[in-house]
């Protein structure tokens, strides 16, 4: 895949690939100028140094969307899920989904359809968030 970055660089991404990052937020919400807006094609622009998307951290993850991901996806079975407690389940996802070259890509379709930051590409949340295209709410 052509991101038309130098993962060595430091350098300010190009508009391209930021345009691709939202597109994996389509209807979610979005800040411009201080003011929520639902994420849409309008928003993909030469203006989109002005937004960014307003997310969930993984460390806010619900039970359900935990449990969901943790029988649904994952494959855990029910008596695997019972042994554990929710606390453990979570914390356990975030440590596994904060590392992206673990995560399967359904999995963070999952997460970014319910609101949730996500790393993408070489970019981890930190790094998203430091290039200002992502504010965690």
């Amino acid at each position: 895949m052509n991101t038309n970055l130098n993962p060595s660089e430091k350098a300010e991404p190009k508009t391209d690939v930021k345009c691709r990052f939202f597109a994996h937020y389509y209807d979610q919400n979005v800040l411009m100028n201080n003011r929520l807006t639902l994420m849409g094609k309008h928003l993909i622009s030469d203006d989109l140094d002005k937004y960014w998307l307003n997310l969930k951290s993984l460390l806010q993850i619900t039970d359900e969307d935990a449990e969901f991901i943790s029988k649904k996806i994952a494959g855990v079975t029910d008596e695997e899920y019972k042994l554990k407690e929710i606390d453990y389940i979570k914390k356990m996802l975030y440590k596994y989904l904060s590392d992206f070259k673990n995560t399967d890509s359904y999995i963070f379709d999952y997460l970014r359809s319910k609101g949730y930051a996500t790393p993408y590409l070489e970019y981890s949340i930190e790094d998203l968030i430091s290039l200002g295209w992502v504010q965690l709410s």
